[in-house]
């Protein structure tokens, strides 16, 4: 999928994968070592291997979304405990 190729990682990104199930996690490890041996080979994945955009969904999205709910409400607990 297209978080496969996510550069940048933060402490949310790092969570979100670790929350991933394990098939999506190894999913995506799968494609990442399948794109690193075509790259060394200097080659293209054959197009009936190809992922349409349609098809192509965000695995890290909804894991994403709860890392940073959940690191904005122990953000503000911690604030919320130095002004008691």
């Amino acid at each position: 999928g297209r978080d496969s190729m996510v550069q940048y990682e933060d402490d949310n990104v790092r969570e979100a994968r670790r929350r991933l199930p394990e098939k999506l996690y190894n999913d995506r490890v799968f494609r990442i070592k399948r794109a690193l041996v075509l790259t060394k080979r200097q080659q293209i994945l054959p197009k009936k291997q190809w992922t349409n955009y349609e098809e192509d969904k965000s695995h890290l999205e909804p894991y994403l979304k709860g890392t940073y709910l959940s690191c904005k409400c122990i953000t503000l607990n911690k604030h919320l405990l130095y002004f008691q």
